[in-house]
């Protein structure tokens, strides 16, 4: 279904063609999560383009907004883009087969899963990011603010929590997934803070960051590396591993756009 979507639509086409798909398995296991979306919702490929291309208009708008302020959007006026939870699960799949630094997040997320108990996910979205971790634990609990029906049918053996994470389980867990929300929220280490204190003593936290990224919604820019390592190393945390992934969205004028995807793991 993607693939004859992405047939139709010249825009899909360029983007998809662009790609360096590194990682088959991941290519095929986002494929086919994507492809059980389009029939769970039944949304047609004229649905999808106009979707996508709504979101890439918002981001270029804010793009514009950044650079000439020096301020993200949501921070300077307090308005946000209006916009379906439809519309923005649809982005945040095709854009991990439409978009380098997309795809290159779920590889390393699946690069770096290691077999384990326990893990948390913090803001699990359209599932995506499940998708690929899923077989790799025993048990996953998921929160996010609001579930999708499409998640509980699709990944019968996650336990669900339709509410904000505020530290309160009693679990603990093996690795905490905190991908693509840090900037989302106004207290990002208080949120570091809450899940390590739900980490399992040799246990991790796998975060991205994202720096220079104007979108809409986001309200913390992550572009002072050293103010984050200084937070990090105040929670008795360090960084295990780092991978930088560049942004390729100079046609918007933003130059340096990337996510900075990072492994955090307890001081000894």
């Amino acid at each position: 279904m993607i693939e004859n979507f992405i047939g139709e639509i010249r825009l899909f086409q360029i983007l998809h063609e662009d790609i360096d798909f590194h990682n088959d398995e991941v290519k095929v296991l986002l494929l086919q999560y994507i492809n059980k979306y389009i029939k769970y919702k039944q949304i047609t490929s004229q649905e999808f383009k106009l979707n996508y291309e709504n979101f890439l208009r918002q981001y270029s708008k804010d793009s514009k907004k950044y650079i000439e302020s020096n301020i993200y959007p949501a921070i300077k006026n307090g308005i946000t883009y209006t916009i379906s939870r439809e519309e923005y699960d649809v982005f945040l799949l095709l854009s991990t087969i439409l978009t380098q630094h997309r795809y290159n997040i779920m590889c390393e997320i699946y690069s770096h899963k290691i077999k384990n108990n326990s893990a948390l996910i913090i803001g699990s979205g359209v599932g995506i990011e499940l998708e690929l971790i899923k077989e790799t634990y025993k048990e996953i609990d998921a929160y996010d603010i609001t579930i999708d029906k499409f998640c509980n049918k699709n990944h019968t053996n996650i336990n669900f929590y339709e509410k904000e994470f505020i530290g309160e389980s009693e679990k603990l867990y093996n690795d905490i997934y905190i991908v693509e929300l840090l900037e989302h929220v106004s207290t990002p280490y208080d949120l570091i803070n809450k899940a390590k204190k739900t980490m399992k003593i040799n246990g991790r936290i796998i975060i991205t960051l994202a720096v220079n990224i104007p979108q809409f919604d986001h309200i913390v820019n992550f572009n002072d590396i050293n103010l984050f390592l200084e937070k990090i190393n105040n929670l008795n945390l360090y960084v295990s591993y780092q991978k930088d992934i560049n942004h390729n969205y100079l046609m918007n004028g933003l130059k340096d756009s990337r996510n900075i995807f990072m492994i955090l793991e307890p001081k000894k």
